[in-house]
């Protein structure tokens, strides 16, 4: 037989072997001890109640149930102070990474809950949290709980100098200063810390106010009255919110929401040059680090492939103050935060994204799961933002103003958190006259910033599988909701008689300030009417989610 012969028998003999390998087999990962009995809790939806360590085991309680951990075995992580970890998938080894470290676990996309493994368990001040290598992120029922007895303590003072005692004036120019945080009776930590920082105005309308608002840089990374280490604060004035608490309202309604950072603060009494400023929220500054808006930005060498495509950190503001800015398709104000100076490249594909992103929205195949907006945006968390934006009422939160969205690497675009609220919850009088100032009404639903009939939400919900989302999340949502009156009552009773010496340093308590709707004339009435507000607007969106 000639070779040539042996040869194509050979091929053929290799062809016929490769055409009959079986496809590969997936192998589950390993489970440890306690994770079906903690899967099957959260399949029974039974709420969590606590984690105990002891010598020999951890204990982790849920209503009626108890689930025994031998120490050694499956880890639940104590994230009742600090912040969670991230949690992502590397694209090169398709292994889970905690905080960008190797967890061990592979990504197993196609396997069920039960065939599963845990990459992350955590719990925090509200619930238990376990991601698993499937990528569900399974969140435990709680108890809902209200505050416990507000504490009497003396609130934090903020004492600051700058050098030369000289005034801020300037948005743009930072002055050097010194601190001095007094936190006389240790409520938060240290009774007493100081160091070195930089200190200039920050806001838009706000910094015309005689209150002004400050934007702080401290020399070294610090954990402020509690709150993770960091060198950037914000110091928020509310001088036209005279309840001193809807910033604090609103930071309590996106804990309950979930969204991905939830900025944190704390009310403290401010001295500039030895002069008294009043009352002020101290808090975390908008960002991008790991303790805030916890995503990798992209490099200027990442201009093709999936490395454009992320990560991307935007603002939504008609006042446009970022040196790489422009309007979508259908309007809405964007703006580069990070990257602040995207490249070219970067530029062309996020606006392109957005622009494929409304054309999906806006067109016939809206709803469709392959080619629509589903697509292009992480739904649930914006889900998440109407219930906070509409809620509250913001005059600002109808993707005008103040709104904040990320793009990771091969993502979507998430609505990851949300900010300033002194404004929003019955404190804006110049709404457009179909939806009027008081508690009723839909806004966020109805009006874009074009006017009514306008915008992202107000096409979202025309898809009915957006508008089954939103019932559904308010009804699971509903029995916290109804607390936070009772979260404004513990914040002001924690201030005690420091709203009186901020308002004998403003004397508005009897005056209108723009945009006030009522004018109480004392500060019990302004937290009273802040309450009265919330709970007929909860009331009243109650009364009409159905009819969506």
């Amino acid at each position: 037989m000639p070779i040539r012969k042996y040869i194509l028998l050979i091929l053929l003999g290799l062809g016929l072997l490769w055409g009959c390998s079986k496809p590969e087999v997936i192998i589950p990962p390993q489970q440890p001890q306690g994770y079906q009995e903690l899967l099957s809790i959260y399949d029974a939806g039974i709420p969590f109640v606590e984690v105990k360590y002891t010598s020999s085991v951890t204990l982790v309680r849920f209503e009626g149930r108890e689930v025994s951990i031998p120490n050694g075995g499956m880890k639940i992580h104590d994230h009742s102070v600090t912040p969670a970890p991230g949690i992502s998938i590397s694209t090169a080894s398709g292994m889970w990474l905690i905080d960008g470290l190797l967890s061990g676990v592979k990504h197993y996309p196609t396997l069920s809950n039960e065939q599963c493994c845990p990459v992350y368990i955590w719990f925090d001040k509200e619930t238990l949290h376990m991601v698993i290598a499937n990528g569900h992120r399974l969140h435990y029922p709680y108890v809902e709980k209200g505050p416990s007895e507000p504490r009497t303590f003396t609130v934090p003072v903020l004492r600051i100098r700058t050098e030369f005692s000289a005034p801020v004036v300037s948005k743009d120019e930072y002055l050097n200063a010194t601190y001095t945080l007094e936190d006389k009776d240790g409520t938060y930590g240290p009774k007493s810390l100081s160091g070195n920082l930089q200190i200039r105005g920050r806001g838009n309308s706000t910094w015309g106010n005689p209150k002004k608002p400050y934007k702080l840089k401290l020399e070294e990374k610090t954990e402020l009255l509690g709150m993770p280490g960091n060198k950037d604060w914000a110091l928020m004035a509310n001088y036209s919110d005279k309840s001193l608490l809807r910033n604090r309202t609103a930071m309590k309604l996106s804990e309950i929401c979930g969204m991905s950072w939830t900025p944190k603060m704390v009310s403290v009494e401010v001295y500039l040059n030895s002069e008294y400023l009043g009352v002020y929220d101290l808090c975390e500054h908008k960002e991008v680090a790991k303790n805030k808006v916890n995503i990798d930005i992209v490099k200027d060498t990442d201009n093709s492939g999936e490395a454009v495509t992320g990560g991307y950190y935007f603002e939504m503001e008609q006042n446009v103050d970022e040196p790489v800015c422009w309007w979508t398709w259908k309007g809405v104000p964007m703006m580069f935060i990070s990257p602040q100076y995207p490249t070219s490249e970067q530029q062309e594909y996020v606006k392109d994204y957005f622009y494929r992103f409304e054309q999906a929205l806006f067109g016939i195949e809206f709803s469709s799961a392959t080619k629509g907006y589903a697509n292009y945006i992480d739904v649930d968390s914006f889900v998440n933002y109407f219930i906070i934006q509409e809620l509250s009422k913001n005059v600002d939160g109808n993707l005008r103003k103040s709104t904040f969205m990320t793009k990771e690497r091969g993502g979507k675009l998430e609505m990851y958190h949300v900010w300033d609220f002194d404004l929003a919850f019955g404190n804006a009088d110049y709404f457009d006259g179909g939806v009027g100032n008081g508690p009723n009404n839909w806004w966020i639903k109805s009006y874009g910033c074009q006017g009514y009939h306008t915008g992202w939400y107000w096409r979202l919900f025309q898809d009915s599988g957006f508008v089954t989302k939103v019932k559904l999340r308010w009804k699971e949502l509903k029995p916290q909701l109804d607390l936070v009156p009772e979260y404004i009552d513990f914040w002001a009773a924690e201030l005690q008689d420091a709203p009186t010496r901020n308002f004998n340093k403003w004397k508005i308590l009897n005056q209108y300030v723009w945009p006030n709707v009522k004018v109480p004339g004392s500060y019990k009435g302004e937290v009273e009417y802040l309450k009265e507000f919330y709970t007929q607007r909860l009331n009243w969106i109650n009364e009409n989610i159905d009819k969506l």
